[in-house]
């Protein structure tokens, strides 16, 4: 909208907030999500060694969190000056890294999901560096001024009331996704557990590909 205005005061403003927002968000995320990891995934029928294994992930996962929050607002940030070959390129090389450091850690240093969870993490740290690096080398009014980084109201205001909406609708989505997972995880079966993992990652390709 603003870029649309040719308001570049306020274009800069949006861009130093919601850089800010996404450290602010990532962190709190992230210790909220480490702290309350145990007892929802207990809650979701987690037993035992599956319980144990889960909880390692997620909370590797959950640290993160910061630098995928960063990455999602410089991603938006790119897209909304109508770039979206930069973003793509980002979040390619990061993938590409992330299986290759999967097969390393797993195959090569024998890991558990330890991992795979870490090698994801690494993803996430490359690509939140890839998009920060080219928000502050921009010249326009979206580059990104590492001490300009602060909470405008006005801003601040507009970026929660369009993307509240998006936002919990996805957060309906996830609770969908943890009921189905709680009741697929009441057989108790590590085979009907990956067996569901992989469905998924199937159906997120398929929907990829559409």
């Amino acid at each position: 909208r603003y870029i649309g205005a040719n308001d570049k005061a306020a274009v800069s403003n949006a861009v130093h907030t919601s850089m800010m927002l996404s450290v602010f968000l990532g962190v709190i995320g992230a210790v909220f999500g480490i702290i309350i990891t145990p007892n929802v995934l207990r809650s979701m029928g987690n037993q035992g060694n599956l319980l144990t294994l889960a909880t390692q992930y997620a909370k590797i996962y959950f640290l993160s969190l910061p630098f995928t929050a960063i990455t999602n607002f410089s991603i938006a940030i790119i897209q909304a000056n109508g770039d979206t070959k930069t973003p793509l390129f980002f979040l390619s090389i990061s993938g590409l890294i992330n299986v290759i450091l999967i097969l390393i850690f797993v195959l090569v240093f024998k890991m558990n999901v330890d991992g795979v969870a870490l090698a994801t993490a690494i993803s996430k740290v490359l690509a939140a560096t890839l998009a920060v690096r080219a928000l502050a080398r921009r010249t326009d009014a979206c580059k990104l001024i590492f001490k300009e980084m602060r909470i405008y109201p006005k801003e601040l205001g507009k970026i929660i009331q369009h993307g509240f909406p998006a936002g919990l609708q996805s957060c309906l989505f996830a609770l969908s996704n943890v009921f189905t997972t709680s009741a697929i995880n009441s057989f108790h079966s590590e085979t009907v557990i990956a067996g569901n993992g992989a469905a998924q990652n199937i159906q997120g390709l398929m929907k990829c590909v559409n």
